[in-house]
């Protein structure tokens, strides 16, 4: 009648009751240790990190020995609300209570059956809401559970996974942003403990959950969580079927440039998302754009109508810094990426290197007048002299790689690369020639390095 054969779950629930009981004083405990390790002075934090760490350590030992599949089962059913076992004497009490949706939960309407006058079977629908939604508690002891079990071990990994995976996928496709970034969090979890073989078969519908997340998703924390997790996922998994992943990578790539677009003419709170939807690029497009077959040439477009936008520091080079050297390493992935067709952006491009170089030799200058080398002075200099070198070496970078490989158009194409560095020469100041010198040289000798 059990659906696991372990003494702690039984038909009658005196011997759940008992194991409540004991894991409540052992909790009380731990916590009364906590509370006598703060509260002394000397030594007071040791103690309560010993406290929060033996807690930790003594329920892995408790489910080391009930068995990781064996909790995961338990917390999976306890998170859907889903009863763990049927007494033997009434087989079918539970068997049209609840109706397990995509995901293994319990759906939205609950069935309930009834005999009318005329001794007919009739059926009604009872609105019911997700048992999670009902009772937040089953999403906090669920989480904390299922993030203390051992996903590498090989006997039961692919078993807790099974029954791990679900729960994140729900909480994932909540309409709550806190639950989404749970959710979110929890698969993090899980794909980092797990291996890359056992994440393989559960690739396509973990890869369409974030997809559907990061498509509909409208608040910022949750989107750009959502959206880190999908990079993180195309990373993990296996590839030997190269083909499938590069498909997959190239739509979470377009996707994650789309909101971006759409963050850089929106509101000012969904622009606060940019910078964690910039490390998911950062993550995944180095490894894109590392492909022989030039796999960027078809987000080229996109990518720059999203990240040069970013280069021009509405709010100056020093509060834009992270945004700026985000973009500026993005765009250098995507430049490598897509070289057989970068000689017809170079003037564009370089139009706009070349104005955030002026910027930022201007933000230089403002902080070295302070004269301050200690707090914020020195680290807004540190700042601006950062994105100066990064932008003076992605501009190098454009010249090598926006050289034009076949004879087609080849001429037109050096002057028009050519022609933005010429023009600064000639009408800026000359600081920002001596900048543009100093484009060329580097230019140079990243070409002899080659060579």
């Amino acid at each position: 009648g059990t659906l696991v054969d372990i003494p702690w779950i039984g038909v009658t629930g005196d011997s759940v009751r008992c194991a409540h009981s004991l894991l409540q004083q052992l909790d009380e405990t731990c916590t009364r240790l906590f509370n006598d390790g703060s509260n002394v002075c000397n030594g007071g934090n040791e103690t309560r990190i010993r406290s929060e760490e033996s807690l930790a350590n003594i329920t892995k030992r408790i489910f080391s020995h009930l068995g990781s599949d064996v909790m995961a089962k338990v917390c999976r059913a306890h998170f859907f609300g889903r009863p763990m076992a049927t007494p033997p004497e009434h087989p079918l009490a539970h068997t049209t209570a609840l109706h397990l949706s995509t995901f293994g939960s319990a759906s939205t309407n609950h069935t309930s059956h009834n005999n009318n006058r005329s001794g007919a079977y009739t059926t009604t629908s009872v609105a019911q809401d997700a048992p999670w939604r009902h009772t937040p508690s089953r999403v906090h002891s669920s989480l904390r559970c299922l993030s203390l079990l051992e996903y590498s071990a090989q006997t039961s990994s692919e078993a807790c996974l099974a029954d791990a995976l679900p729960v994140a996928y729900s909480l994932i496709d909540d309409h709550n942003s806190i639950l989404q970034c749970l959710g979110s969090s929890l698969l993090l979890l899980l794909l980092h403990e797990s291996t890359p073989t056992n994440l393989h078969p559960h690739l396509e519908m973990t890869n369409r959950v974030l997809t559907l997340g990061c498509r509909v998703c409208r608040e910022p924390t949750a989107a750009a969580l959502i959206a880190y997790t999908r990079c993180t996922l195309l990373l993990r998994v296996s590839s030997n079927h190269s083909a499938l992943l590069k498909k997959h990578r190239l739509d979470c790539l377009t996707d994650l440039l789309d909101t971006i677009r759409k963050c850089n003419y929106g509101s000012n709170e969904r622009k606060y998302m940019i910078p964690s939807l910039l490390l998911g690029i950062n993550t995944l497009l180095p490894t894109h754009s590392s492909s022989p077959t030039a796999d960027c040439v078809e987000i080229l477009g996109l990518g720059l109508e999203c990240l040069l936008p970013l280069l021009d520091v509405p709010r100056g080079v020093v509060e834009d810094s992270g945004v700026v050297i985000g973009a500026l390493c993005a765009l250098i992935s995507l430049l490598y990426g897509s070289w057989p067709v970068l000689s017809r952006h170079v003037g564009t491009i370089v139009s706009g290197l070349v104005l955030l170089i002026g910027r930022s030799d201007v933000a230089l200058e403002e902080t070295q007048l302070l004269g301050d080398d200690a707090g914020e002075d020195r680290d807004g200099r540190v700042r601006a002299a950062m994105v100066l070198e990064l932008a003076l070496h992605t501009a190098s970078i454009v010249l090598v790689l926006g050289k034009p490989t076949t004879s087609t158009c080849a001429a037109s194409t050096v002057r028009s690369s050519a022609s933005v560095l010429d023009i600064v020469e000639e009408k800026c100041l000359p600081q920002l020639v001596h900048r543009c010198h100093e484009i060329r040289e580097r230019a140079n000798t990243l070409i002899q390095s080659i060579s």
